[in-house]
């Protein structure tokens, strides 16, 4: 990624991809102790859904119980007790014998969504968070930088990391 030095502040941070992997990193980074602007480049309407948490049907769970999802290692329970404040929980479809909780895949990919809001909310005064909704195109190097080219625009970050989930190979035309 290069030196940061006075001229590249505050820095700017490009993400390709807003599915979780890309929210879990802006929030991450928004716990930085220097002046960050970072742009989410993602077509998608909304955040945190990606191949992985896109699906809308309540019958489509997360396979990890809700107290290994966490976005925070060091708040195992940040997840479930989200769900009980979103009102999520308590849900009688989605708690196994044991007393795990088994919750729709759209509610992992609202509180990535609303964790996402309260960090740039939290961190308003030094950094900004802004959605692209449009697609990257292209990756290059550019003075000591990137230069990621987006559909209709080109946005030069001081650093890029890519999100980009899983992606279906197209079939031989």
């Amino acid at each position: 990624m290069g030196a940061v030095t006075k001229e590249s502040y505050p820095l700017r941070l490009a993400i390709v991809g807003g599915g979780f992997t890309g929210v879990a990193l802006a929030i991450h980074a928004l716990t930085a102790k220097q002046p960050l602007s970072i742009d989410v480049i993602e077509p998608s309407e909304k955040l945190g859904r990606g191949a992985a948490y896109g699906t809308t049907e309540s019958d489509h769970r997360i396979n990890v119980p809700s107290d290994r999802m966490s976005m925070f290692s060091d708040d195992p329970a940040h997840f479930t007790r989200w769900l009980f404040d979103n009102k999520w929980l308590p849900d009688p479809a989605s708690i196994d014998s044991s007393g795990w909780h088994f919750v729709p895949r759209s509610a992992f990919a609202s509180y990535a969504e609303d964790v996402l809001a309260c960090a740039a909310r939290r961190s308003a005064k030094t950094t900004s968070v802004r959605v692209r909704s449009t697609r990257a195109v292209g990756l290059t190097r550019e003075n000591g930088g990137f230069r990621v080219s987006r559909t209709e625009h080109r946005l030069t970050p001081t650093g890029s990391r890519s999100a980009p989930g899983i992606f279906q190979e197209r079939p031989a035309a």
